[in-house]
């Protein structure tokens, strides 16, 4: 049976054999320093796009950020496996949770204002947020069309997405309550990660 997965986020992880594009809605794992010091004589960056194209010893210096978008996706409920995307105009990107605002709760669609700093992070430079303030309800960006080459490139990390393939395997990891997919598209295989089944219009 021939399925469409609309508005699924991606990002690419290395397996001990090779890299393989996962698909999850949004995902990347995070690594950031445990203590932060912005640096006010920094510019303050506003887009998410900036943030990305910054090389990672440049985002390590901590510039300020103050973003506004709309959450794509955000799950705390395991916490060394948190995703949680922003995108604005520009792009979409991670952000970490600071200790200061880690309990607070968002929803997908929500608009919202982030301010923080840039990080590091493991593949691409991350948000590091301190504050964040809900505007509203926004609207979902329109889904970038994507093949399995761009997904396994790594170049769509924390951006909003579709893709179209053939279901395989459906199964519920008992762990983490997600469906997990395994989908044939392009020259490839992709693993996804959905919260319900069918998947919800967003």
């Amino acid at each position: 049976m021939n399925v469409t997965w609309n508005k699924i986020e991606v990002s690419k992880r290395k397996t001990s054999a090779d890299w393989l594009a996962r698909l999850i809605f949004i995902s990347m794992l995070v690594v950031l320093p445990s203590t932060w010091a912005i640096d006010n004589t920094l510019p303050e960056l506003r887009t998410a796009e900036q943030i990305r194209r910054m090389p990672p010893k440049e985002a390590e210096r901590h510039y300020p950020v103050r973003l506004r978008g709309v959450i794509t996706y955000f799950d705390q409920r395991i916490s060394t496996k948190a995703y949680r995307f922003i995108q604005d105009d520009t792009a979409g990107i991670y952000f970490y949770m600071g200790p200061e605002i880690s309990d607070q709760s968002l929803d997908p669609g929500q608009f919202v204002e982030i301010e923080g700093e840039t990080g590091q992070g493991e593949f691409a430079p991350v948000v590091v947020a301190h504050h964040i303030q809900i505007l509203g309800e926004g609207k979902f960006p329109e889904p970038k069309q994507v093949s399995f080459e761009s997904l396994a490139s790594g170049q769509e990390d924390s951006q909003f997405v579709e893709t179209r393939g053939i279901i395989h395997s459906v199964q519920l990891d008992p762990q983490t309550s997600y469906h997990i997919l395994e989908m044939a598209t392009g020259d490839g295989r992709l693993t996804v990660y959905a919260s319900h089944i069918p998947v919800r219009a967003q």
